[in-house]
């Protein structure tokens, strides 16, 4: 039997779609490259096999015989609902190079009609001869637009070197990245990061790198080597360390220079990227309908099949909602989530392309050191009309915040918060003083007499208002760190001989205040529970456990074990000192966050930077955009 027969069976009735082969010439523009496997480990993300393969280094892929390629999967659908509703492709091909006789099939999935063929064809592929089969998208005003995806089935081997989603419009807006990378000690990350950055086929996209080195000198043989192969586009600074928001806002201030560059490319160093996302988040910005600030999906490092989040949503209450958290791509349904627009008030700057005439019209980033500096600008632009979108597929993978050892952090989370809602209270509210009780019980007790002070301070230093800026940002930090460093945990290598510790019950909601105020009062009068010490886990509510004198705190993965002792003297202190900065802040938030607002356009603008960063007179003025 021929191939048509074989590769028909189970399509009987599909009488609608036109079997046809279409040869022709190469497309005008790429939108998205297919991601093919290198390996079977990388498999799970980009295809879904029934037969064998074989992995060509170079990044083809073929089949022995009787084969199903799906590419149903994360990297290699092409999210129609996000393209319809912000950009203004509407004639999509899929492109297609290889060797052999294959029956392609592209289905479309959306809440309306579930899964539908859209189309089906019988294609000889030949070596350097594209084969094109054109498709139409969805609008929104058309139907629900969802999710592309694409099956081959093959009968005899065939060789696929190439897929790709292609359109034969011509783009609307000029693109031209400029990527700016802060970085600090973190030099083996910083180079794979600069090679894939800059690598072959990212260079029609990006324009212009520039590395902020706030750590030790960059001494690294691959980044020498980077730098004379790149003369023209790579720069690297050194400076003290600023933080995040002086690292990244010193790479936007080198990046608006250059003229010629349309948006500006925040990307963080310990990052694994794969080179087609430049490609792609150029592509979705030249057909970009309007001004967007265009983020990436964080994937787990750790777990790779894991989405950590995509975007991020702040509520009211002036908590962080992340989009799709913890999401496991294998899974189809989740792939569905996927083909629905999710709205975001920003995007972490792991990966977030910022237009550079927004940075010139709204200001640069806050100096709020770390922890805050997207999640400021993001509502920044939020509010001004100008919308964060995070487009799957576009990704890296990244160090997951579970993997990380609670610490200093605590005390940037709280103050950029309080510092957040003073800029924005028509969005979010200020933290209510009892919602801070609270939170100071729960550290107390679980013994984290290091964060309760950290309460203080962030509390004290929001209520100086702008004035602890003219402290300095690396001064400000290095007086934080000089504070709490003697209330840390005691760090351990392993926790070997312990066992789970208990986890006692979490009572009915209406009980929950009441079992609080007891631990809490049993860790006052210095009666800890008599038990021995347990490891405990970062996902558990710990003030609803049965703490002993001591025990261990680790995450899941085994990456950290901390150690935290019961001491009666402490926990009178750090609640006398943190409950005085509570009343303090119950009196005066009003009064700080209005000096906050007032001195906003000044601590966000450029001749403000420069003093900060010791560059006055270093740097040319910023024009407004043309």
């Amino acid at each position: 039997m021929d191939d048509s027969g074989q590769l028909g069976r189970g399509f009987e009735g599909s009488t609608a779609f036109e079997v046809r082969a279409v040869n022709t010439a190469p497309p005008l523009e790429v939108l998205q490259e297919f991601a093919l496997p290198r390996s079977p480990e990388s498999l799970e993300l980009r295809l879904r096999l029934e037969g064998e393969l074989y992995y060509d280094p170079e990044g083809g892929i073929s089949t022995y015989g009787p084969a199903k390629l799906s590419f149903n999967s994360y990297f290699n659908s092409f999210y129609e609902a996000y393209w319809a509703r912000y950009t203004v492709v509407r004639s999509l091909a899929l492109s297609l190079s290889g060797e052999g006789r294959v029956w392609c099939d592209v289905y479309r999935e959306n809440d309306v009609c579930g899964t539908a063929l859209i189309s089906r064809s019988l294609i000889e592929l030949k070596p350097g001869e594209p084969v094109l089969i054109p498709l139409e998208i969805r609008s929104e005003a058309d139907g629900a637009p969802g999710r592309l995806f694409v099956d081959l089935r093959a009968h005899r081997p065939i060789t696929i070197t190439r897929m790709a989603w292609i359109t034969p419009q011509a783009p609307i807006n000029p693109v031209r990245l400029g990527v700016g990378i802060c970085t600090f000690n973190r030099e083996a990350w910083v180079a794979r990061t600069l090679e894939s950055v800059l690598g072959a086929p990212t260079r029609a996209a990006v324009g212009a790198v520039v590395v902020v080195n706030q750590g030790a000198p960059l001494r690294s043989p691959a980044i020498t080597t980077l730098g004379g192969r790149e003369r023209a586009r790579l720069r690297i600074v050194d400076q003290d360390n600023f933080g995040g928001a002086g690292g990244f806002t010193r790479s936007a201030m080198e990046l608006l220079k250059d003229r010629t560059l349309t948006h500006v490319l925040f990307m963080d160093d310990d990052i694994e990227l794969d080179p087609r996302q430049l490609l792609t988040t150029a592509a979705f910005l030249r057909y970009a309908s309007k001004r967007l600030v265009l983020g990436g999906h964080m994937l787990d490092l750790l777990r790779r099949h894991i989405l950590y989040e995509a975007g991020n949503q702040i509520s009211p209450e002036n908590l962080l909602r992340p989009n799709h958290h913890d999401l496991d791509l294998r899974d189809l349904q989740a792939l569905s989530e996927l083909s629905r627009v999710s709205h975001a008030h920003f995007n972490g700057w792991w990966y977030s392309a910022i237009p550079t005439s927004c940075l010139r019209e709204f200001g640069l980033p806050a100096p709020v050191f770390i922890r805050g500096d997207d999640l400021e600008y993001g509502t920044r632009l939020h509010r001004a009309g100008v919308e964060t979108v995070s487009p799957p597929p576009v990704s890296v993978w990244h160090e997951p915040f579970y993997a990380k050892p609670p610490g200093w952090q605590l005390y940037y989370d709280l103050r950029n918060r309080l510092i957040l809602a003073s800029l924005y209270n028509d969005m979010v509210s200020m933290e209510p003083p009892a919602r801070l009780m609270k939170l100071l019980m729960a550290h107390l007790i679980r013994y984290d007499y290091q964060h309760a002070r950290m309460m203080a301070l962030a509390l004290d230093d929001f209520l100086k208002g702008p004035a602890l800026v003219a402290e300095g940002l690396p001064e400000t930090h290095r007086r934080v760190m000089a504070e709490i460093n003697t209330l840390a945990p005691a760090k351990m290598t392993a926790a070997l001989g312990l066992s789970d510790g208990d986890a006692g019950f979490k009572p009915k909601r209406s009980f929950l205040q009441r079992r609080m105020l007891g631990s809490y009062l049993r860790v006052m009068l210095g009666k800890p529970r008599r038990l021995g010490t347990g490891i405990f886990y970062t996902d558990m509510a710990l003030q609803w456990l049965r703490l002993g004198p001591s025990y261990v705190l680790a995450s899941r993965g085994g990456h950290f074990f901390q150690r935290y002792t019961h001491s009666r003297r402490e926990s009178w202190r750090q609640t006398r000192g943190t409950m005085r900065a509570i009343g303090r802040y119950a009196r005066d938030r009003g009064r700080a966050a209005e000096a906050w607002r007032e001195a906003h356009p000044r601590l966000t603008s450029h001749e403000s930077w420069c003093e900060r960063l010791g560059l006055s007179g270093g740097l040319e003025p910023l024009a407004s955009a043309a």
